[in-house]
């Protein structure tokens, strides 16, 4: 997402939700597979680990958040305000996050001895640590503007899901 306004395509290893490495959905095209919206959003402001985009898709947006440096360099939890201008008034949020302690069956497997031949029933453990669970966020909007605060760990991914009422979005969403 880095190169955005520097490429005009991008190609992905997948091109498609159907393929054959994990199942096949019962519906297909369902959109599963990272896609976050049609519309991304211009984001200002600049940090030297955190970077942020935020994607707009029918009555909702998501702002996509990392915390992320190189082996040996520096990095510490960052406390990130989002303000979104022209927000409708009435919306609800949750956040998933990928960090040391949220979606991490690498921590998990770590802790459990690094095995190399694990059991049906340790598969399972690791499959269900990897799910990133919807935790509420808090959503307000005071004259027009929304706040979203989220604290960040080192080397961390959170997703902010705003929906909004339909019929309020307008068009001058700008984070």
């Amino acid at each position: 997402m880095g190169m955005s306004g520097l490429v005009e395509a991008y190609g992905f290893w997948t091109f498609s939700d159907i393929f054959e490495e994990n199942y096949f959905p019962s519906v297909p095209f369902h959109g599963g597979f990272g896609h976050l919206g049609t519309e991304l959003l211009r984001v200002d402001g600049s940090h030297d680990t955190v970077d942020a985009w935020v994607a707009r898709k029918e009555s909702s947006l998501t702002v996509l958040l990392t915390n992320h440096a190189l082996p040996r360099h520096a990095i510490k939890a960052e406390q990130v305000r989002i303000k979104l201008t022209d927000a409708p008034e009435s919306c609800s949020a949750y956040v998933e996050r990928i960090d040391r302690t949220q979606a991490n069956a690498k921590r998990l497997w770590r802790e459990a001895g690094a095995l190399e031949y694990l059991s049906v029933s340790e598969v399972e453990r690791l499959h269900e640590a990897s799910r990133m669970l919807k935790e509420p966020q808090p959503c307000e909007v005071v004259n027009g503007i929304l706040c979203l605060d989220i604290a960040l760990p080192p080397q961390s991914v959170a997703a902010i899901t705003v929906d909004f009422v339909a019929d309020q979005v307008g068009g001058g969403l700008q984070a």
